[in-house]
């Protein structure tokens, strides 16, 4: 059985945010599969090793949940083309 969410959210003018590495901008918290999630966006990279790049990670919110593996896809679009 699969499950499908959608969460769309928009960063305004990333290109020029001034983030450290491992500084994340954080999405609010959404419920999926029964769970409390949220999305973590690093603009300068997860820490000094990948600050030439963006990283993104879903974030399981609820702590004492049991462990289960979860697969997502996302798409970073620029809207100004």
């Amino acid at each position: 059985c699969a499950y499908v969410l959608l969460f769309t959210g928009t960063i305004e003018h990333f290109s020029s945010l001034s983030c450290a590495p491992a500084q994340s901008l954080e999405s609010p918290a959404f419920c999926a599969l029964s769970k409390r999630w949220q999305i973590k966006c690093f603009p300068a990279g997860a820490g000094d090793t990948y600050s030439w790049f963006v990283s993104v990670a879903v974030v399981l919110l609820d702590t004492r949940a049991a462990p289960f593996r979860a697969k997502f896809q996302l798409a970073i679009i620029d809207v100004s083309g």
